[in-house]
């Protein structure tokens, strides 16, 4: 499980590290879930956490890249959605 360093990567190193499977997107949302957790509420950075949704785009993402399906930097950072 990646620790406080990676909240001062960039999107690119995290990019990185991924296509490498140095790093985990699965691990990768589930830091960034609990950090979110943590101070979400305090600094009222959030109309609604989704963590279930955001936990199975990243087990999608870590799939496809397991099977070599690599997109490109911004695999499994953004997945089309539609607003209703």
């Amino acid at each position: 499980m990646p620790g406080e360093e990676i909240f001062y990567l960039s999107v690119t190193e995290w990019a990185k590290r991924i296509e490498a499977k140095t790093l985990s997107p699965v691990d990768l949302t589930q830091v960034y879930l609990r950090r979110s957790e943590k101070y979400g509420p305090r600094l009222n950075a959030y109309a609604r956490l989704t963590p279930d949704l955001a936990l199975a785009q990243a087990q999608a993402a870590e799939k496809d890249i397991r099977r070599g399906h690599y997109r490109g930097p911004l695999h499994g950072f953004l997945t089309p959605r539609r607003i209703c």
